[in-house]
């Protein structure tokens, strides 16, 4: 008798553990699977270009593309800040530059671009002053207590770039430019757009 009164708590309490025992799994395997910098850096260093056929540099550069665009905000900025992608980059021909720029644009990047065209002069200009300050920020995030070291890998703009972006306009610029200049210009586009998204939200 006593069992049978016991027994529905037995159960409840086994289903609770099996819930639990579930979610974790699932928790386990999404943090596993998750996409990380250090896995598509991972995945750049172990491509050669150079010894696969076209086909294979095509599929190589595309699943390259696609572990980018599973990053988060976050996890995309500590990716272009360790550097090394420009060594593979630079080992890409002409046109793959281009269509890896085009296909690691993040979601809402044109939108973004042409919000900001929209704006008054001097809306742009504070921007553009607040996106490198904060790239210049991001350049030196490796600095430790009282010891001064900023990354060398972080996102830059040269001073001749950065004249260009204001005189001619961002929109103008990117859309007008080299990949190579894009690829230079792409963490202050990507800034940009954090910002115009964060003053858009309600």
């Amino acid at each position: 008798m006593a069992n049978s009164r016991f027994r529905p708590f037995l159960y409840a309490a086994v289903g609770l553990v099996a819930v639990w025992a579930a979610v974790w799994a699932a928790y386990a395997y999404a943090h596993h699977t998750k996409m990380t910098a250090e896995k598509v850096r991972a995945y750049a260093l172990g491509l050669n270009l150079d010894q696969l056929s076209a086909d294979a540099r095509a599929k190589s550069l595309k699943e390259l593309a696609d572990r980018i665009n599973s990053l988060s905000p976050d996890e995309r900025q500590k990716w272009r800040q360790g550097g090394e992608w420009k060594d593979l980059f630079n080992r890409m021909t002409e046109e793959e530059r281009g269509n890896f720029i085009d296909a690691t644009l993040p979601s809402g990047f044109k939108q973004a671009l042409d919000a900001f065209s929209q704006m008054p002069p001097e809306k742009r200009k504070k921007m553009v002053d607040n996106a490198l300050v904060k790239m210049k920020e991001d350049a030196a995030a490796g600095i430790g207590p009282g010891t001064p070291n900023s990354n060398p890998n972080g996102p830059q703009l040269s001073p001749e770039l950065e004249q260009k972006v204001r005189g001619l306009g961002l929109k103008v610029l990117y859309s007008q430019s080299s990949p190579e200049t894009r690829a230079d210009l792409a963490p202050l586009v990507e800034e940009i757009q954090r910002q115009v998204t964060h003053r858009n939200q309600p």
